[in-house]
């Protein structure tokens, strides 16, 4: 049995990060609201362990159980850190509720120059039947004179040469001021050993130098030109990030359709207390058809920022190799495949565990997967 390659690009934009400095998670509740309605289900929940040096050490995410009051393991994360508190391996472990033990699934493994900036990710499977990691995904990166991110570089395991081959790299681009203004990514067409354009991400900024807009473009083979596909445009409270809206192109690329939105809730401190999720825009009603919620307890409020975030689902491989991909669920719930103008082309359950999503009758394209609170840009090259 081959060790199952784990890789991960979303077009989702953590802001606890950037924005909750001050706050040291001690529990974030997720829940789900009734359509329609006020009322509102937890769902899960994540627990943020810290070490002596105020790094996050592990998160344990759990589903309630059907005993009320108690909880059901589903996934843990373990980080270890060097002695610079350079995060050095990321440790994914899911629950074995049969035997009552934490079993490896995937780990992250970085490495740094002698600056300590990261320079390299090794994504490896566990492959239970021989009890050891196996290669999968390589994220490379390359540093311009200002030590910040110019190219990245991502690379697939070959199995059977025992080498990486070329998967897809990314350029940016920096206006005078170092911010980033532009991320051209290409493909490797291993036919012609050529790279060819993928999409691309245009970045604006306001007078506060906050992003302000962020527009994703594919490009169109046929054509030979720039499609626009999504749009995130930022709102602000002062210098606290408010709101942010996404919106996906029609199918002339002319004009912008409301998709979902994401609002942020602030305590007296500053501190990113809560998160509501909207999506699935009902333009009859006028109004999203789909609320979540996610409420973070902090542990205490001080001055580092030693914050880190689960997400709620891995998808993977992206873009789609051999006419398929994986989701990997937490829960018991259901996806959607979308197309760029939100148009629904297909549905199905998951299971707790690696969920395998056959794609032959989909057409070469940008699409987004829709599960729970997460939206991920899939590509179908």
């Amino acid at each position: 049995m081959k060790a199952i390659k784990l890789f991960l690009i979303t077009i989702l934009i953590s802001v606890s990060s950037l924005l909750n400095a001050q706050c040291k998670k001690d529990t974030v509740f997720y829940y789900e609201f009734e359509t329609g309605t006020n009322i509102k289900k937890l769902t899960d929940r994540d627990i943020h362990q810290y070490n002596s040096s105020g790094l996050v050490s592990d998160i344990t995410y759990q589903i309630p159980s059907s005993t009320p009051g108690l909880w059901e393991n589903q996934t843990k994360l373990i980080f270890t850190y060097d002695s610079y508190n350079n995060k050095t391996v990321e440790l994914t472990q899911n629950w074995d509720v049969s035997n009552k033990v934490w079993v490896n699934q995937n780990k992250s493994e970085y490495a740094y120059d002698a600056k300590n900036n990261l320079i390299e990710e090794t994504i490896l499977g566990w492959n239970a039947v021989d009890s050891k990691w196996a290669n999968g995904f390589k994220r490379s990166l390359t540093l311009d004179n200002k030590y910040k991110v110019s190219k990245e570089l991502f690379q697939i395991w070959d199995d059977v040469n025992l080498a990486w081959n070329n998967y897809t790299q990314s350029a940016s681009t920096f206006d005078s001021e170092q911010k980033l203004i532009e991320v051209l990514t290409v493909i490797w067409d291993a036919d012609n050993s050529q790279w060819n354009n993928l999409f691309s991400s245009i970045i604006k900024y306001n007078l506060e130098n906050n992003i302000a807009e962020e527009i994703l473009q594919s490009w169109d083979t046929e054509i030979k030109e720039w499609r626009n596909d999504s749009k995130t445009t930022y709102n602000y409270d002062g210098k606290k990030l408010s709101e942010k809206l996404v919106s996906l192109s029609n199918l002339k690329g002319n004009d912008w359709i409301e998709n979902t939105k994401e609002t942020y809730e602030y305590s007296k401190n500053d501190d990113l207390i809560a998160i509501d999720r909207y999506a699935n825009w009902d333009e009859i009603n006028k109004d999203y058809a789909n609320h979540y919620r996610q409420e973070i307890v902090c542990k205490n409020t001080t001055g580092s920022n030693a914050d880190l975030d689960i997400l709620i689902n891995n998808i993977y491989p992206n873009p789609i190799v051999s006419n398929a991909f994986y989701i990997d669920s937490k829960i018991k719930t259901s996806y959607k495949i979308l197309d760029y103008l939100g148009k629904e082309i297909t549905n199905g359950n998951l299971e707790i565990g690696v969920n395998c999503i056959k794609t032959n009758s989909l057409a070469k394209g940008i699409y987004y997967v829709f599960v729970n609170n997460q939206i991920t840009k899939l590509i179908n090259p």
